[in-house]
């Protein structure tokens, strides 16, 4: 779950947007069909995805501090 850091913006938005597209699974399916050219995925069923709703994030990629770039 994301988090609105003290400026109002929520943290990791585009994440947020990503996993809201990608709980369906007609869109889903439509992603990996589009993308990946292999034999497995055209053998893919819609009815028989399930979701899993968990999220992952490697040790590397979590901050405790924003990082700030200036121009």
């Amino acid at each position: 779950m994301s988090k609105v850091n003290e400026t109002g913006k929520i943290n990791n938005e585009h994440d947020v947007g990503y996993r809201s597209l990608l709980k369906a699974k007609q869109v889903f399916v439509q992603l990996l069909k589009s993308f990946i050219d292999k034999k497995w995925v055209k053998q893919i069923d819609e009815s028989n995805i399930e979701l899993v709703d968990k999220s992952f994030i490697l040790r590397t990629f979590r901050r405790k501090k924003p990082i700030l770039y200036i121009i």
